[in-house]
């Protein structure tokens, strides 16, 4: 495992942050990544750059 990171169930390491991006329409979006995520926002540029600043505080 890397240092500083998760691992889930699926094989992969997770980084320490995460932003899930839904994008426009999506009806469901993946358990594991909504749970993982910090912050869930829509596929708006401003959205996932405000995302990006708070999580990264």
């Amino acid at each position: 495992m890397v240092a500083g990171s998760a691992s889930l169930s699926y094989g992969f390491n997770m980084p320490e942050s995460m932003i899930a991006v839904e994008y426009w329409g999506s009806e469901r979006t993946s358990i594991p990544v909504k749970d993982a995520a910090q912050k869930i926002v829509g596929w708006n540029s401003q959205s996932i750059i405000n995302a990006s600043k708070e999580v990264a505080q």
